[in-house]
C-alpha cells in the first residue's frame, strides 16, 4: 500500500491510508455510502459536517475506523443516525483498535442546555444508530444512544452499542437533565461483553448515567467495568416516562447511588 491513499467514488466510498497527510478537516457524509479510516499513525481531524446514515429506508452508512492513531472532532455533534425527525435510515459506526476522540471534554453546553451541545457523539438519533467497539477508544463530551430528545415527536431515534473491548469515555455533568443517557425519548441498548465504560468529570461533581431518560434503556453487562466513580449515580428509568433495565451478568460496577 501507499504511504499516501484517498479514493473517492461518486462520494460513496472513501479510505485514508498509511500516514495520511492531511491538509484540511475532513467531512464524513455517508447516506447512503460507506467510509473507511484505516492505517494511519498520523492525527486526522474530521470537519464540521459528521452524518452516518439517513432519513430514508435505503439511507445506509457505514463507517469503519481501524487502526487508526487518533481520530478527531471538534465542538459538532456525530451524528450515526439520521438527524431529522421520524427517519428510517441506517448509520453504522466499527471503532477497532483506533482512537476517536471529541476535542471539547470541558463538560460546556450550548446556551439553555440544548441536547445539541458541544463535541456530542449521538448514536440513532431519529432513525436506527450502531456503534461497535472492539478495542482502542471513543470519547465523546456526551453520549446519547436512541431518541432525538425529551418529547413524544422525537421519539422515534433507536441506537445499539455493542462493545466486545477497549474503553467508552462519555463526559457527564452533575444535572441529569444533560447525562449521557441510553434512550433519550427513543429506545437506547449497550451490550457490554468485555469493555470499559469511564464516565468522566471533575472529582467534586456527581457522574449520572442515564438508563431510560425519558425513553427505553437497556444495558446489558456481562464482563468489563462499568465506573461512575465515587459520586456516581446510575439512573434506571430516570426521567418522566422514561423505563430502564440494567442487567449485569458479570464484570464490575463502581457507582454510589442506584436510582
Amino acid at each position: 500500500m501507499k504511504n499516501k491513499m484517498t479514493v473517492f467514488v461518486m462520494s460513496v466510498f472513501f479510505a485514508i491510508g498509511v500516514k495520511a497527510e492531511q491538509a484540511e478537516p475532513r467531512n464524513i457524509v455517508l447516506y447512503p455510502g460507506e467510509g473507511e479510516i484505516i492505517n494511519s499513525d498520523e492525527p486526522i481531524t474530521l470537519g464540521a459536517d459528521l452524518r452516518v446514515g439517513g432519513d430514508d429506508e435505503d439511507d445506509v452508512g457505514k463507517l469503519i475506523i481501524s487502526n487508526a492513531a487518533e481520530v478527531v472532532w471538534e465542538e459538532q455533534t456525530f451524528t450515526v443516525g439520521a438527524t431529522n425527525s421520524n427517519g428510517k435510515g441506517l448509520g453504522w459506526l466499527v471503532v477497532s483498535n483506533s482512537i476517536l476522540r471529541s476535542t471539547c471534554d470541558s463538560e460546556e453546553f450550548l446556551p439553555g442546555g440544548s441536547y445539541v451541545g458541544r463535541g456530542n457523539l449521538w448514536i440513532g438519533r431519529h432513525s436506527r444508530g450502531i456503534l461497535e467497539v472492539e478495542d482502542g477508544a471513543v470519547i465523546s463530551n456526551k453520549l446519547y444512544v436512541g431518541g432525538g430528545g425529551p418529547g413524544a415527536q422525537t421519539g422515534e431515534g433507536v441506537g445499539a452499542i455493542y462493545q466486545r473491548g477497549g474503553t467508552v469515555y462519555p463526559v457527564c455533568t452533575n444535572n441529569d437533565y444533560k447525562a449521557s443517557a441510553l434512550g433519550i425519548a427513543g429506545t437506547g441498548f449497550w451490550q457490554n461483553e468485555n469493555g470499559n465504560i469511564e464516565f468522566m468529570t471533575s472529582a467534586a461533581k456527581e457522574r449520572v448515567f442515564m438508563i431510560g431518560g425519558y425513553g427505553k434503556g437497556i444495558y446489558i453487562q456481562r464482563g468489563g467495568e462499568l465506573n461512575l466513580g465515587a459520586n456516581g449515580k446510575l439512573g434506571v428509568g430516570a426521567r418522566n416516562y422514561g423505563s430502564g433495565t440494567c442487567c449485569i451478568l458479570g464484570g464490575t460496577v463502581r457507582a454510589n447511588i442506584l436510582t
